[in-house]
């Protein structure tokens, strides 16, 4: 794992604090057509790809989604 100082650790919850707002309109879009089209409601979520694997996304994600989170593991 990196080392990240407080000024940088700072700067990203920053921009994930700043992104979390559209992260959280295109969720809640994305989870109405999902129940709309399949009659169910979205119980959990898996990430996957390169940014998948940022350290601690899954936490972040499944704070802010108030869902389960976890990583795909190919």
């Amino acid at each position: 794992m990196w080392h990240i100082d407080a000024a940088r650790r700072e700067a990203l919850l920053g921009v994930l604090a700043a992104v979390s707002t559209e992260i959280g309109g295109e969720r809640r879009r994305s989870f109405e057509l999902f129940r709309s089209i399949a009659n169910r409601n979205v119980d959990r979520v898996v990430i996957s790809g390169g940014c998948a694997r940022m350290w601690g996304l899954d936490r972040f994600l499944g704070v802010h989604l108030g869902l389960p989170v976890s990583v795909a593991n190919p």
